[in-house]
């Protein structure tokens, strides 16, 4: 304000124009700028670098509650409304948006293996974790999708084995022992609830509580609750960065992959992202509602977020609908075919044109096929042939699978001196009916014959 309006010098000074302009300069802030002194910002690897946008939103939305806060208490009278004209700009707040990032799937499988496979000769020498304690995290990490906290926060007795088969609506039977409970605390979006998990949850868990000593209990500042924590070593509960700080990069040593993929550094919550991404992407793999009770979200929307479609069904879709994107509905007249006239040369095979038909059977490979108006062939649908086609009840109906040129593309897509081109190129090819295009456009005034009659 003091190098931009130094002319305004209280709050009720601020004008629609001041909103743009504080507006546009936080938009333009980078990390360091207008900082003090008494710092050194030189030790930050990301000053000079433009500000994120969830900081700029809370700019904003300090800004909008200050001068809120000077109307609704009648300490001046504002010539702006803050709410509406200090209003995050759409350019930042598109970017706002949930976007948890998953693990590359070839580096997230490694990591699963290495949960299960980590012996007390990979930890490092300085490591005073015990070995059954990072064992036992490192498979809830990539077997539950549990956020951090949560796992530091899980209790003693969370797990239990599934002691009976469980029979699904369809009558589909999960066998007794392949899964296991996992009673999950309160966390950030939901209540405590339970969720099944894969058995080996159980056994690293069993295996670490055979080791665990029996401290006392210790307050659960989210809940206000005292209770006995899973994960306690010299009776105080881990912190939640042991998962960033030791487990993952134990995990990455073993697997024999960086601490960074394609998308960063490799976090607990990245981890999460990546397990319930897998459980989505398989073939038969969990509906969204399933997802969202499993990850403890409250809504369905929390739990899109997490999906992601791997390039590999992005490409298998694309050529799906490309292939379908040049299919085209054939019509086929049985009774043709049962009375044996199609040996006479009778038409049998009608392409469905849109507004009319085509009794050429090799119309896919037909030169002219882009301009079918004056064709022998071609019947109109308003006539009594095209009626009986379309209303015929022993008709099939198929689908033919048609190569476009390049020409031809562009005159689908509506490229007009494409299809001028097109045309004058097939002007003097003769169609099947042994006439050239400007043969046919010499008749133009004439009435062209139609293979079917009235009566017909």
């Amino acid at each position: 304000m003091g190098r931009e309006h130094p002319e305004v010098t209280g709050p009720e000074q601020w004008t629609v124009s001041v909103c743009a302009d504080y507006l546009a300069a936080v938009d333009r802030l980078r990390v360091g700028d207008w900082g003090g002194s008494t710092f050194d910002y030189r030790l930050i690897p990301t000053v000079g670098q433009p500000l994120q946008a969830p900081t700029k939103v809370a700019y904003y939305q300090v800004m909008r509650r200050f001068l809120s806060d000077i109307q609704s208490w009648e300490w001046a009278r504002l010539r702006c409304n803050p709410r509406y004209h200090l209003s995050t700009p759409k350019n930042i707040a598109k970017y706002l948006g949930v976007n948890p990032r998953t693990i590359d799937d070839a580096s997230w499988l490694k990591l699963t293996w290495a949960s299960l496979n980590i012996e007390p000769d990979d930890l490092s020498p300085d490591c005073f974790y015990p070995f059954a304690l990072l064992q036992a995290i490192a498979v809830v990490w990539t077997h539950a999708g549990l956020r951090s906290n949560e796992i530091a926060r899980l209790r003693v007795g969370c797990t239990r084995e599934q002691s009976e088969d469980v029979v699904d609506q369809s009558g589909n039977v999960v066998p007794a022992g392949q899964v296991c409970w996992l009673d999950v605390p309160e966390g950030k979006t939901s209540v405590a609830y339970t969720k099944p998990v894969g058995h080996a949850v159980h056994k690293y868990i069993t295996a670490w509580m055979k080791k665990r000593a029996s401290p006392r209990k210790h307050l659960d500042r989210r809940t206000g609750e005292h209770v006995h924590f899973l994960f306690q070593l010299r009776n105080r509960p881990i912190a939640k960065e042991v998962l960033n700080q030791t487990v993952i990069p134990l995990l990455c040593k073993k697997a024999g992959i960086p601490i960074e993929d394609s998308k960063g550094r490799i976090t607990s919550h990245r981890g999460r992202a990546s397990a319930v991404s897998m459980l989505a992407s398989v073939p038969q793999g969990m509906t969204i509602f399933d997802l969202a009770k499993w990850c403890g979200h409250t809504s369905v929307q929390s739990t899109m977020s997490y999906v992601r479609s791997k390039p590999t069904q992005l490409a298998s879709a694309f050529a799906k609908a490309d292939q379908a994107a040049r299919m085209i509905e054939i019509v086929i007249d049985n009774e043709v075919i049962a009375a044996g006239a199609t040996k006479d040369g009778a038409p049998w095979k009608y392409y469905d044109l849109g507004d009319s038909y085509c009794s050429n059977a090799f119309w896919s490979t037909c030169p002219h096929r882009m301009a079918c108006a004056r064709c022998y062939f071609n019947i109109p649908k308003p006539s009594a042939k095209g009626v009986v086609l379309a209303a015929q009840q022993a008709a099939n109906r198929l689908l033919e699978e048609v190569w476009l040129s390049p020409e031809e593309r562009d005159a689908v897509s509506g490229d007009v001196e494409a299809l001028e081109g097109m045309l004058n190129k097939l002007r003097d090819k003769p169609a099947l009916d042994g006439r050239t295009p400007g043969e046919i456009s010499a008749t133009c005034g004439s009435q062209v014959s139609s293979p079917f009659t009235e009566s017909e």
